[in-house]
């Protein structure tokens, strides 16, 4: 882990206070066009998470603030963090996490617990990191009820009209496993701070969110795109198997 979990009980993060000052005029450049001013990019990820856990008599908190480095992604260090607390915590040497993890066992075993992951970045997810988060998330659907939020700053490595852009299809991936996405400018205080800090003037953020918003709708024709196909060739399977169960009959 980057850093060690942050375990809170009946307490929840206070949404302004996530990032500092600094790290939003670092990390979230929403005054810079895409493919402009190359150089003036943030070269690092920086994420936020908190997995609220909510069952009939307790609630409980976890958080951590995460970089990507050298070798791994920001979203490989959040999906070490939640295996480390599915698993049962059992690495993690903070005592008072162990109430946590009886909630956890407890609520597992009778299935009456609600959670909802919510995730601050200033890039979204790759390709790669979004199929990675989609498919540990549909792992732990097998157990539990898990509400998934995304927000994010800008968008990764996207090219002018690119509408093939393999990081766009690994964000529609991700809307159609019902996760839920959203661009920085629907975040009121993060909206507010970013303005209060003057990060960029009136006009270059009108400007980016116009293309945030279009690069957002490029999404979600993406995803109703790959659910028709994925529809139309179990359409298709279905139709295969009747086809050669008629045959042996």
């Amino acid at each position: 882990m980057a850093e060690a979990l942050s375990y809170d009980d009946e307490s929840e993060d206070s949404e302004d206070n996530i990032f500092s000052d600094e790290e939003i005029k670092q990390y979230f450049r929403v005054d810079l066009m895409y493919m402009e001013r190359v150089k003036e990019w943030p070269n690092k990820t920086i994420l936020h998470y908190v997995l609220t856990v909510n069952n009939l008599k307790t609630h409980t908190s976890f958080s951590n603030k995460l970089f990507n480095s050298s070798k791994k992604h920001a979203e490989e260090n959040l999906l070490e963090d939640l295996k480390e607390i599915f698993d049962g915590l059992e690495k993690n040497p903070l005592e008072e996490l162990e109430g946590a993890f009886k909630a956890l066992s407890l609520t597992k075993k009778n299935k009456v617990m609600k959670m909802e992951l919510e995730i601050t970045m200033n890039y979204s997810p790759c390709k790669e990191c979004a199929d990675n988060i989609k498919s540990y998330i549909n792992e732990i659907e097998k157990d539990f009820d898990i509400h998934v939020i995304i927000r994010f700053g800008s968008f990764y490595l996207l090219y002018p009209k690119d509408d093939k852009n393999k990081h766009i299809e690994g964000l529609a991936q991700l809307q159609n496993a019902e996760i839920i996405l959203y661009l920085v400018w629907d975040l009121n205080w993060l909206k507010k701070r970013i303005k209060k800090l003057e990060i960029g003037s009136k006009k270059e953020r009108k400007k980016r969110k116009k293309k945030d918003r279009k690069y957002m709708e490029l999404v979600s024709k993406k995803a109703l795109k790959l659910l028709k196909k994925t529809r139309n060739s179990l359409h298709k399977n279905v139709a295969s198997k009747t086809a050669k169960s008629s045959e042996t009959t």
